[in-house]
């Protein structure tokens, strides 16, 4: 990390030495807005199309698209393909970003510890950490036995650090 200049290069480094450190957020918030406008744009497209198919005077039309001449109803329909096409895409987007693991609050701290002691990166470009709850993994969690083991292992090393300073400062 050290042969890094400051600034995103070295954290990006950083973020590259282990996945647990690799936490970004999900902006679940911004995905459903999203979401939600483009739903209202494609209900917003079905009534033309009905209004259009109502209206239609040669039902063969209605029955064999190659043979539609209704420039209206194709401008509406390819209209509608494209805009089904980006919500399916943002449905997709959003579900695969649901399922990534939530970011551990150890490693989250230990970034944030990082990024304050070395300054590298603005403290505003540090408050993603701030929004715990949207937070997602992307490099996967470890194995949960040894995370398990990680954690006890570093309970284990505080309680040491512990009785060593009673043992050597009783007095304290």
């Amino acid at each position: 990390v050290d042969d890094f200049k400051p600034g995103y290069p070295k954290f990006a480094a950083l973020l590259d030495i282990h996945a647990a450190f690799q936490n970004f957020r999900r902006f679940s918030r911004a995905r459903l807005r999203l979401l939600l406008l483009k739903q209202d744009e494609l209900s917003g497209l079905e009534a033309p199309l009905d209004r259009i198919d109502a209206q239609e005077q040669r039902t063969l039309f209605l029955g064999c698209a190659r043979r539609d001449e209704n420039t209206e109803r194709r401008d509406v329909l390819a209209r509608m393909k494209i805009s089904l096409s980006e919500y399916d895409t943002m449905m997709r987007d959003y579900h695969r970003a649901m399922r990534l693991p939530d970011a551990d609050p150890r490693d989250v701290n230990s970034i944030k510890n990082w990024m304050d002691g070395t300054g590298c990166i603005a403290p505003a470009k540090s408050e993603f950490l701030e929004r715990r709850d949207d937070l997602a993994n992307l490099g996967g969690t470890l194995d949960s036995a040894v995370n398990y083991i990680e954690i006890v292992v570093e309970k284990l090393a505080f309680r040491l650090a512990a009785h060593i300073r009673k043992v050597t400062y009783p007095h304290i």
